[in-house]
């Protein structure tokens, strides 16, 4: 069962995000109603959540605009077609002007520039720590994985893992006694071979979507004392869960060098890889600016 979140915003950029709107009024006249004409709509960025896009809103032939209010960073245009396809211009400022059209959309435009703006980055962590054989520490090991199973840009095949084979000597002295001795085609009863298999799964719509949320995977990694065998990152947009995830599941086989013991993922532990989440940088744009980390059992 998943624990409490720990939570993390940029508060002063938050804050941006959630505390303005525009407001688009569109009119059958050429003169905002001073001619007689309707009101056919009053189109928001979305007032109920004003980091998101109002969307394409259809209202049939218009002949002019009012501005009515707009705050800094709000935009609002309007189109000659119902599919938002033909822009006519873009607006931000207050003004009543003649323009004929059939549709709008509002919006606010760090949303516009980061479509990850009004996102929450959600990390899952597993709690069975792991050993990685290689060489190399998992966070590493997932540009390889990622590359091979995500090559698409839009999913990955979670039947195309990365396997990782090492070879380890006998972990007892006695048993390296005399091995000199041992033919070489003997010589496989002398070690073990260990590996490693990394698989990852996930849907997301581009290359720096899965590129962004696999740095996200990456630095939650970092952070932690020891790899586990399950991490996932899911994209939320007002709670509810997007299109939009990477999941990396790890399992090894090796007698010979053990699991680190004593992982635990605690509060501390989510509150420190909650706060790292926010050093990724951005990728073609992409950066979520509120994280939650969450320890979830289930995924192991």
């Amino acid at each position: 069962m998943k624990s409490w979140a720990a939570h993390f915003v940029l508060g002063l950029v938050q804050v941006a995000l959630v505390a303005g709107d525009i407001s688009l009024q569109l009119f059958t006249d050429a003169d905002c109603g001073a001619d007689g004409g309707r009101l056919l709509q009053n189109v928001h960025s979305n007032a109920a959540n004003a980091g998101a896009s109002s969307g394409c809103i259809t209202v049939g032939d218009f002949s002019s605009i009012n501005i009515v209010s707009a705050d800094a960073g709000f935009s609002c245009e309007v189109f000659s077609d119902p599919q938002c396809t033909t822009s006519l211009g873009s607006f931000t400022e207050l003004v009543c002007t003649n323009v004929i059209g059939q549709a709008a959309k509002c919006l606010n435009q760090a949303v516009l520039d980061n479509p990850f703006a009004d996102f929450t980055g959600v990390l899952s962590i597993g709690q069975t720590a792991v050993q990685v054989v290689g060489g190399r520490t998992l966070g590493t090991q997932l540009n390889q994985a990622v590359s091979q199973a995500c090559a698409n840009g839009v999913t990955c095949d979670n039947t195309v893992p990365l396997v990782i084979t090492q070879s380890f000597p006998p972990t007892n002295p006695a048993c390296n006694e005399g091995l000199q001795l041992i033919p070489a085609a003997k010589a496989e009863y002398s070690t073990e071979d260990c590996t490693t298999t990394i698989t990852i799964s996930g849907t997301f719509g581009s290359i720096n979507e899965r590129d962004y949320m696999k740095g996200l995977l990456q630095r939650g990694l970092e952070g932690m004392p020891s790899p586990v065998t399950f991490l996932r990152v899911d994209m939320e947009q007002n709670g509810v869960p997007q299109a939009l995830n990477l999941q990396v599941n790890v399992a090894s086989q090796c007698v010979t060098v053990p699991p680190p013991s004593g992982f635990q993922c605690s509060d501390v532990l989510k509150d420190a890889v909650s706060a790292s989440l926010s050093l990724v940088p951005a990728v073609g744009g992409l950066a979520a600016l509120e994280f939650n980390v969450v320890c979830d059992a289930n995924g192991d």
